[in-house]
């Protein structure tokens, strides 16, 4: 999770890494006709990951974007709103946090945020606490 001015990016760090590996061992061939072919040196390992989503986070909406084949395919989601704030406090790795849930597709979560960390993301697609939820679980 990256955190800017105005939203968050949430992507694996799986697929950071392989973007990583493309920048470093990538190739990149101009063809005749004037089209490129990109490909991978000869022993490249390539990080799998099955999180294939990058997401940017704001405070009206998710948006997700996937590769598809040489498409960048892209759709928006409203952020959730429907969080049931909870009176209850714990502590995660020094950090204080307090306890919200939400009902999201079918599967009741647990979320525990600080808002001692002002800021309203959180990873994959959950967002809009009064602060970072540091863990959620269903």
């Amino acid at each position: 999770l990256q955190i800017g001015d105005h939203r968050a990016f949430f992507a694996s760090a799986v697929s950071l890494k392989g973007d990583s590996v493309m920048a470093t061992s990538g190739t990149m061939t101009h063809n005749p006709d004037g089209s490129i072919t990109l490909g991978w040196k000869k022993g490249v390992v390539i990080p799998k990951t099955s999180f294939t989503f990058t997401i940017i986070q704001s405070s009206e909406n998710i948006q997700y974007f996937q590769l598809a084949g040489m498409s960048l395919l892209t759709y928006k989601e409203p952020i959730i709103k429907n969080w049931k704030l909870i009176d209850e406090t714990k502590i995660i790795n020094t950090i204080t946090c307090k306890k919200a849930e939400v009902t999201f597709k079918g599967r009741n979560w647990t979320a525990w945020y600080s808002t001692d960390i002002p800021f309203p993301y959180g990873p994959y697609k959950f967002s809009g606490l009064p602060g970072l939820i540091i863990k959620i679980t269903d």
